[in-house]
């Protein structure tokens, strides 16, 4: 804790936003043709803007190392480093007003200027233009020649700032279009880093008609919504008559304003009621009110209607344009306190006396402040009287925060017609007004603007930047992260942070963390310094909102508080939290007080000895906890020790559960219930027997009455009764069938008590061996292919019990054998056993393989002779039986015979055309390919081919005569032959 310097204490901030206009870097620019750099509040040196000769400035950027960066006036953007001009903002053809237009920064160098064009008269004066054209426009060019070419609305310049000066990424893009003829920003504030929420008017000829809220983010202008201009009507109370329909109403808003929570918009009107002449409008009342409306700081949107606060309403002379002697009040600037609770703005009083044709001024500047977070009724208090007497329209000050905090109040210092300078007022205490005990700094400039009002321009603040993160427990810690820009040597940061009951904290540091113990909106503020050249600070406002959910309560109840022993005793959970800590999950922790604990949010104990027992419960909802001991909660009485054991808990139906009981001490009655049924058994025997006849769960329950009054019951053992397989069970196969690959598929019923299947083989139909067990109703054997097995099925029950095989079956089977020379193939079959009635019985054949098996025979005779054995082109047939056991088809196996290689080669051919032996080549049977070569007499080789000889040579034809040729085949048992000799060919 510190005590904070008097001179530039500032109370903490309830704003999350900075405010663009006044609460910026060093640098201050009055009127249109200064710049002013303070250093704390001292003002240290003075630029004047006249070296530019092109404008005034109507925004500026400046760097974190106290420097300017760029500015902006009627013409163009341009760098400059003190007075020295960096580079021409290449050529940005419009900045129509400068106060339709600001910097806003997107990125670290990147930078968005927004301009609103509206009409080219408008836009600018028309002395301007006149100015630019005699004196620029062979130097730079028609830059205004494309304004008529654009439409009224808003326009973004996309620009990028670097130690090579200003780059233009996009100019002139239209983001909101407007068809009003008049626009001005009213203000502009921070939402968050990179945000930005800004207040404009549109108007038309002679009046702002409403105040526009749009925000800006990354380019892109939304609008959020907007106030209308309230009815004039009842703005005024008439103190003379007008006709109705001789009223004419002129109203405008003047100042707008939003605070630093943007939770707030106020705004002034000022208003004229004339009366219409058959010629003219004579003006007779002047109004000026003060207004606020509340606003989502959020989403812009407007919550309320706009409520009257503070009105000033005069009679005027409108025929001779002026006011009669007296006194007229005018309301004008807003601005709010750092901590964001009061209202700063400028009441001005004119007195008017006019003596011998000469009318004297004579103004009083009042500021006032208004304590709106504290204070429900409108109730200001006077700070600061300025007087000022002159024969001339007086000049409105300008009220500001400066940089540090400090309320500072600029006017042109103006007693003749003459300017004499600019003066400025620095008050201490901007959050705790003393009225007008209150203390000011006050210092003067020689010369200054020519302008009526004396205004900051437009700066770009953000050098001092954070972000935060509030990690909640049964307190708050806040971490910051400090995102600041360092390039221009910020490296000292002082943070004072308001703290519970009003007390602070003063940390010096990089990234603090603070703990806050209670909720509340708790400003701070940072101080950050740079201490290059003559050094360079910041000051960042902010609030921190500590939410800390509310703590959890642990609470809760037992069913009985009264229990006996060995009997389970129920908690009932009654803790409650009204918030939990998102991704994580409650937590209970539970003491009995006799050393055991548990975790479930209501558990059951039981006790096992008797005392008084304290119980305890620890609730978390993972933020903070709360823990509950109620004390000597729990009495347990004696009772009987509850046991009994068994050796065997699971079988099959039926099964006889046989147990031991093993309670002897403190039991006046045993009683035990099967829950296969409601009856209790009074148990006078050590050893229990009770059967189960059909499966389930079942338990057994033992019921005990003790010395002491105590029943204890208690479920101990769970029995598991399965269905099992009856001594008179069996099981039949209902299928054996061969596919394509001889491996055999068995298929047999299903059991309703079967675990798995025994499936059994044997070579003659005796001693069969276990060949698989499987949970399956089907196995295929791939392994004995060379004969026809026997098979047998067994179902097998949880208990290990078999049914009995109701058939054995043996598989259809076949042998083949082929006759010298291919002359037939026989076919030997054995009939399948054990499957039932045989129907359907066909022999089916193929060439080579072939899916589809013809149809061959119908029930042939056993052996069956082939006598189509051999198939020209192929290189094997094959066979299967095909039959039908009680309407299930089944299938052989299936057998292959390959066709015995024979080769016949004609000794001559005739390519005559006649149709009848055109070429040569060989016939032949089980041969898988061959290659034949022609040569002529002298051995020549006229020919090679796999397929046959037309007779020709090279496509000519042969002479008729002897050749000779040579074959090589590959047969169909992998083996090749060759043959060779001579062929005549016949013409």
């Amino acid at each position: 804790m510190v005590k904070l310097i008097r001179n530039i204490i500032i109370i903490f901030s309830v704003c999350f936003s900075k405010n663009i206009y006044s609460q910026t870097s060093a640098y201050w620019s009055i009127g249109s043709d200064n710049i002013f750099h303070f250093k704390d509040s001292t003002l240290i040196e003075q630029h004047n803007l006249n070296f530019f000769n092109n404008g005034s400035a109507g925004a500026i950027v400046s760097r974190s190392n106290g420097n300017a960066l760029m500015f902006h006036n009627v013409f163009n953007v341009k760098c400059f480093s003190k007075s020295k001009t960096i580079k021409n903002g290449d050529s940005i053809v419009f900045v129509p007003y400068y106060r339709s237009s600001s910097f806003f920064q997107r990125n670290d160098s990147i930078y968005d200027l927004i301009n609103f064009y509206d009409t080219f008269q408008y836009g600018l004066g028309f002395s301007e233009i006149e100015r630019y054209y005699k004196n620029y426009k062979k130097r730079n060019g028609y830059l205004f020649d494309t304004l008529k070419n654009f439409k009224n609305g808003f326009y973004l310049q996309k620009i990028k700032v670097s130690s090579n000066g200003i780059e233009v990424l996009e100019k002139n893009k239209l983001i909101i279009e407007k068809s009003n003829t008049k626009h001005h920003i009213y203000s502009i504030s921070r939402v968050s880093d990179y945000k930005y929420r800004i207040l404009s008017g549109f108007s038309g000829d002679y009046c702002d008609d409403k105040i526009y809220i749009l925000d800006l983010y990354d380019g892109n202008l939304k609008l959020k919504d907007s106030i209308l201009l309230p009815n004039p009507a009842t703005l005024f109370k008439e103190p003379i008559f007008i006709k109705p329909n001789k009223r004419n109403y002129r109203i405008q808003f003047k100042f707008v304003k939003l605070n630093f929570s943007q939770d707030k918009l106020f705004f002034t009107l000022e208003a004229v009621l004339g009366t219409d002449t058959s010629q003219i409008t004579i003006d007779l009342i002047n109004y000026s009110g003060l207004f606020y409306v509340d606003i989502d700081p959020v989403y812009g949107k407007i919550l309320s209607t706009p409520k009257e606060i503070l009105k000033f309403q005069q009679p005027i002379d409108g025929i001779i344009n002026k006011s009669p002697n007296g006194k007229y009040y005018k309301i004008h600037d807003l601005v709010f306190s750092p901590n964001d609770s009061i209202l700063y703005f400028m009441e001005t009083e004119q007195k008017i006396d006019s003596i011998e044709r000469k009318r004297n001024f004579q103004f009083t500047h009042r500021l006032k402040a208004w304590k709106y977070r504290k204070e429900s009724s409108f109730n200001p208090e006077t700070v600061l009287e300025l007087h000022q007497k002159t024969q001339d329209y007086g000049i409105e000050p300008t009220i500001s925060i400066n940089p540090f905090g400090l309320l500072t109040i600029l006017y042109i210092n103006k007693y003749f017609w003459g300017l004499n300078g600019i003066k400025f007022l620095i008050l201490n205490e901007t959050n705790k007004p003393k009225g007008l005990l209150s203390s000011f700094k006050s210092f003067e400039t020689n010369g200054g603007s020519y302008s009526v009002r004396v205004e900051p321009a437009h700066f770009l603040y953000d050098f001092v930047r954070l972000d935060s993160k509030n990690d909640y427990s049964c307190e708050a810690k806040v971490s910051f992260q400090n995102r600041s820009d360092l390039s221009g040597g910020m490296k000292d940061f002082t943070w004072y942070f308001m703290k519970e009951r009003g007390k602070t904290d003063t940390i010096i540091g990089f990234e603090p963390e603070i703990i806050y113990t209670k909720s509340g909106d708790y400003p701070f503020k940072v101080h950050g310094y740079s201490p290059r050249g003559k050094g360079y600070g910041e000051w960042y406002i902010d609030t921190v909102h500590i939410r800390i959910p509310p703590k959890p309560i642990a609470s809760f109840k037992a069913v009985d508080t009264v229990i006996c022993r060995y009997l389970p005793l129920k908690f009932i959970n009654q803790s409650s939290a009204k918030e939990l800590k998102q991704g994580t999950q409650e937590k209970y922790v539970w003491t009995f007080g006799d050393g055991s604990t548990s975790y479930d949010r209501e558990p059951t104990h039981t006790y096992t000895q008797t005392g008084v027992y304290t119980v305890s419960l620890f609730y978390s909802n993972g933020y903070c906890d709360s823990t509950l001991v109620k004390n000597q909660y729990i009495r347990v009485v004696d009772a009987p020790k509850p046991g009994f054991n068994t050796a065997v808990v699971q079988g099959c139906v039926p099964f006889t559960a046989a147990i031991t009981d093993t309670v002897s001490l403190n039991v006046t009655k045993k009683e035990y219930l099967f829950s296969d049924s409601s009856v209790w058994h009074t148990i006078l025997s050590s050893s229990i027997y009770h059967t189960f006849y059909k499966a389930g769960h079942y338990w057994a329950v033992q019921k005990l009455y003790g010395n002491t009054g105590c029943i204890i019951r208690t479920d101990s053992v769970q029995f598991f009764v399965s269905k099992g397989i009856l001594p008179s069970d069996s099981l039949a196969i209902v299928s054996a069938s061969f596919d394509t690959s001889n491996n055999l598929r068995i298929e047999w019923q299903s059991h309703q008590a079967a675990v798995s299947y025994n499936v059994y083989r044997s070579a003659r139909g005796t001693s069969y061996k276990i060949i698989a067990n499987t949970e399956n109703t089907n196995y295929i054997d791939s392994l004995c292919r060379e004969q026809a097995f026997y098979y047998k099925v067994k179902a097998v029950d949880s208990c290990g019990k078999l049914t009995q095989s109701l058939n054995e079956v043996k598989p259809h089977y076949i042998t083949t054998k082929r006759l010298k020379l291919n002359q037939a193939a026989i076919i030997e079959h054995q009939a399948a056993q054990g499957m039932g009635v045989e129907q359907n019985l066909i022999l089916q054949s193929s060439s080579d393989f072939a899916i589809n098996l013809a149809l061959e025979q119908t029930n042939p005779l056993n052996p069956y002779r082939d006598e189509n054995f051999t198939i020209s082109g192929y290189l094997r047939k094959c066979y299967r039986i095909q039959a039908e056991h009680n309407g299930k088809k089944v299938y052989s196996n299936y057998e292959c015979i390959n066709y015995e290689p024979l080769v016949y080669i004609p000794n001559a051919f005739s390519p005559n055309g006649d149709g009848n032996n055109e070429v040569f080549k060989p016939s032949v049977i089980g041969i898988i390919s061959y290659e034949l070569k022609i040569f002529n007499r002298w051995g020549q080789l006229i020919y090679k081919g796999n397929t046959s000889w037309d007779g020709t040579i090279s496509g000519k034809t042969a002479e008729q005569g002897v050749y000779f040729f040579n074959l090589r085949l590959s047969r169909n048992d992998l083996q090749n032959e060759i043959h060779s000799g001579m062929v005549h060919l016949l013409r």
